[in-house]
């Protein structure tokens, strides 16, 4: 890991045990088991890959120890002050934002990258206006990945990749609607995508059940 960067994003438990939730209950080999029994699994620790707040704890950990290698942050943080960790995110990736329109390009950045965004992006792609340019954003990814995007039909490579990697695309995917279970897991391949939408754990969960997870957390 001496020459790796590492970035991981977690997310308020309550979200997580809803996300766990759905994959025990539309997404299992076994029956469905009552919401209220996998919320106790959730906050005992016997959930898939092993005990969710060890995970986060030792990212965490990690990330006060070797600040300059591994980056931490809440989906929630994000969510609530974008600008601010997309700036973080790209010093801590040694790519920051320079110019006088750094502003703008931090909002395109947020703005190109939202879940709203990415949900209309295969009707949009073609005809949005400049102004969003998300095709620079690729560019500039790919040219920090090292693999330039070149040739004549250069813009066409970079809309066809645009288009590939959307939401929208990704769900009409056969796998993402199969009902199969990978050998790597026990639930289906149907059941990973969710909303992306912070507080939609309330949507499932009983007060009682989040004041639970919230009291583990703190």
């Amino acid at each position: 890991m001496s020459g790796c960067l590492c970035c991981q994003k977690s997310q308020r438990h309550p979200h997580f045990a809803v996300a766990f939730c759905e994959l025990n209950v539309f997404g299992a080999k076994r029956e469905p088991q009552p919401l209220e029994d996998i919320v106790s699994k959730f906050c005992e620790g016997s959930v898939i890959f092993g005990p969710y707040f060890d995970h986060v704890l030792g990212y965490q950990k990690v990330s006060l120890e070797r600040p300059e290698k591994f980056f931490f942050i809440t989906y929630e943080e994000l969510k609530n002050d974008p600008n601010i960790h997309v700036k973080r995110l790209a010093e801590f990736l040694g790519c920051p934002f320079v110019g006088e329109d750094t502003e703008e390009q931090v909002e395109e950045v947020v703005r190109s990258c939202s879940i709203e965004t990415l949900k209309k992006h295969e009707k949009e792609s073609l005809e949005r206006p400049k102004k969003s340019d998300p095709i620079t954003q690729d560019k500039r990814l790919a040219e920090f990945l090292g693999c330039l995007f070149v040739g004549e039909e250069m813009e066409k490579q970079v809309e066809d990749v645009e288009k590939s990697c959307s939401v929208e695309t990704l769900k009409k995917y056969e796998v993402n609607n199969s009902s199969d279970v990978p050998i790597w897991s026990n639930v289906s391949y149907k059941s990973f995508l969710r909303k992306g939408q912070v507080g939609d754990h309330m949507n499932y969960l009983t007060k009682g059940m989040i004041e639970r997870i919230d009291a583990i957390t703190r």
